[in-house]
């Protein structure tokens, strides 16, 4: 199984910057759990990957549903569904790790799935998001726990 590595690329810009903010964050945390994999400590660093994509998800997720939302974006329901299938997968990782069940496997599969993410999620869906955006007046989006607690709603 071949570990994979991503670097930020202008090309994955979607132009919304508290948006691509938050991609370069993911990117960057993906690249020091690669590093960790490759020096044999992927397990030893799961459990600080998982917690920061556990909030991450969450508040990148509900920032881009709050722009979806407000500028009548036609392709919410498909793009929340991508959402709501990563939330899953991260969940399931933290049940593993909770239940003392996660291994070396399990750390691969995490980096497959982030690359993965990058490939068919940041670069198209939310291409497509970013590409609809443009040219619209963009507010930042502030996050609340009320906001958190509702993600994929």
């Amino acid at each position: 199984c071949k570990l994979m590595k991503f670097e930020w690329q202008d090309s994955f810009s979607i132009g919304v910057k508290q948006i691509d903010d938050q991609h370069k964050s993911l990117i960057s945390l993906s690249n020091k759990f690669h590093n960790a994999l490759l020096n044999g400590q992927g397990t030893d660093v799961i459990e600080d990957v998982l917690k920061f994509l556990s909030l991450y998800v969450k508040i990148h997720f509900k920032t881009e549903e709050i722009y979806m939302a407000e500028h009548n974006y036609p392709l919410i329901k498909d793009h929340k569904a991508e959402h709501l299938e990563l939330i899953k997968f991260v969940d399931e990782l933290k049940k593993s790790y909770v239940n003392n069940t996660l291994n070396h496997s399990d750390a691969l599969k995490l980096n497959i799935k982030l690359y993965q993410w990058y490939l068919k999620h940041i670069a198209e869906s939310d291409k497509k998001l970013g590409d609809y955006l443009q040219n619209k007046k963009l507010k930042l989006v502030e996050i609340n726990e009320k906001d958190l607690r509702s993600i994929g709603e």
